[in-house]
């Protein structure tokens, strides 16, 4: 059984482009305008060839978008770059530090730790809050203290 030559190049196409995927996405990175014929030949192809059996009219619609999808292609990149460059973009500058106007509260200070060595004595504390301090003894003998109790009074 003996297949005509256009049977055979059609298969050949088939075979080639059922392999091309094994070769990884390096070639079609590296040449993105050849990727774009490549993919615009063969969906034209294959569109024409769905609708028609007039097998020289798919390939002349095949070849044609190819060609123009990869011409098209081409040009954008020689016109645009590669697609690798970036914009260099300025640096967001943080907002400036308000001044704070809030009145502060101081802390406390803590209170110290208790001595690590017992034989020392502790350090005298603060009297018992509790209690008032006790009146000063007056300035002279014969000034009147401030801390005398109020005289009595004899109604009952």
């Amino acid at each position: 059984m003996r297949r005509p030559a256009r049977s055979r190049a059609i298969l050949l196409a088939a075979a080639l482009a059922a392999a091309s995927p094994s070769a990884g996405c390096a070639s079609a990175v590296k040449h993105p305008a050849v990727t774009a014929g490549i993919v615009g030949g063969t969906l034209g192809l294959s569109t024409c060839k769905l609708a028609s059996d007039n097998t020289g009219a798919c390939f002349a619609v095949g070849g044609g978008a190819g060609a123009f999808l990869g011409l098209v292609t081409a040009a954008a990149l020689w016109l645009g770059g590669d697609g690798n460059t970036v914009m260099t973009e300025d640096q967001v500058q943080p907002l400036p530090q308000l001044e704070d106007t809030r009145p502060r509260r101081r802390r406390p200070r803590p209170p110290e730790p208790a001595p690590a060595d017992p034989a020392q004595p502790a350090a005298p504390g603060p009297a018992d809050p509790a209690q008032p301090p006790a009146a000063p003894a007056p300035a002279s003998p014969d000034a009147p203290s401030s801390a005398a109790p109020p005289p009595a009074s004899s109604t009952p």
